[in-house]
């Protein structure tokens, strides 16, 4: 059996928590910007959203585990409420969505130290 599906599920959901993370700091950066930098904090802020999104739907293409949906679904959530002003709610939604993608990647972890693939090399005896 190939450890490839596994290897992909872990560091998919690796890139995708640093993603996800780095969003929800920024997000609460410009709270009290005046409104023509918070417009323009929002249009980043749902650039790199999209991009997370586009990362999480490849993890679903690569693995059909339902976390990958799970998290998507919230990740919606936080779109909308960057769409409606009221960026400083979305963080809760990346959270819960980077609960479901840490969830995906501690089970490959786990898959992959169980089948011995997370384990140094042993030194040569040369």
């Amino acid at each position: 059996m190939t450890l490839a599906p596994d290897i992909l599920a872990y560091t998919q959901s690796e890139k995708v928590k640093a993603g996800l993370i780095w969003l929800s700091q920024g997000l609460l950066q410009f709270p009290d910007a005046s409104a023509p930098r918070q417009r323009a904090a929002e249009t980043l802020s749902l650039s790199i959203l999209a991009m997370i999104r586009d990362e999480v739907q490849l993890g679903w293409r690569l693995t059909r585990e339902i976390a990958w949906q799970k998290a998507d679904e919230h990740l919606q959530q936080a779109a909308a409420m960057i769409h409606s002003g009221v960026a400083h709610d979305a963080p809760w939604h990346l959270t819960l969505a980077l609960r479901h993608i840490t969830a995906v990647g501690q089970a490959a972890h786990r898959r992959l130290a169980d089948r011995g693939a997370t384990e140094p090399d042993a030194p040569s005896s040369d």
